[in-house]
């Protein structure tokens, strides 16, 4: 069994043979019901949805930026000091949603994932983290929720992206992510819209067409 880095090691420097950065590369969407109890402010229940998705995929991603923003206006956005813990900045970027000025309506962070790349040309797979390789986005509404998980990376897609074949990292990449995906249905909802490209299904990208 591989013990996965820890969530205070330094991004790493992958090779980007196989793959690249791309915005928007896919995007699962999960739905909650919204408390109904009065008496819980929107603030508090984005917190908790928050709280409970980092802790349950907390080998799998980490915050490095968050932004609140209410109906009428934004809050500074927070990131992550180059001596902060991942723990320390989530509890600092939680308890700015616990105590805005304004009640809150959307929630967004950018990411990093962790996942298998090569540090260097021809060299072994190795897990590290790959700074800014996703993004949660909340939004909250009077009776529901909904949580988008976004990929920025196409180091979890199948197939001759960028010239080069992706496909063992896919094949170690992908029980990653579906893993993430499952967990925080668990935790949030079930998963109700997906899209991206190539393909893309609930739990995961599809494998090419060989």
């Amino acid at each position: 069994m591989v013990t996965p880095p820890s969530r205070d090691d330094p991004d790493c420097r992958p090779v980007m043979d196989s793959w690249r950065y791309r915005q928007d590369v896919a995007t699962w969407y999960f739905t909650a019901a919204r408390n109904p109890d009065p008496g819980v402010s929107g603030n508090a229940i984005i917190a908790d949805i928050l709280r409970r998705s980092i802790h349950a995929c907390r080998d799998f991603l980490r915050l490095r930026t968050a932004e609140m923003q209410g109906p009428a206006r934004s809050l500074p956005t927070l990131q992550r000091g180059p001596d902060e813990s991942a723990e320390a900045f989530e509890a600092r970027a939680l308890h700015a949603v616990e105590t805005a000025p304004l009640d809150l309506d959307s929630f967004f962070a950018d990411l990093d994932l962790n996942a298998w790349v090569r540090l260097e040309p021809g060299g072994p797979l190795q897990r590290g983290w790959i700074r800014s390789a996703g993004s949660f986005d909340l939004t909250l509404h009077p009776d529901d929720l909904y949580l988008a998980l976004t990929l920025n990376v196409l180091a979890f897609c199948d197939g001759n992206m960028v010239g080069e074949d992706n496909h063992d990292l896919y094949l170690r990449n992908a029980p990653l992510l579906a893993d993430a995906l499952h967990r925080l249905e668990e935790q949030v909802g079930p998963i109700t819209e997906w899209e991206g490209e190539p393909a893309v299904g609930r739990y995961g990208c599809l494998p090419a067409a060989r």
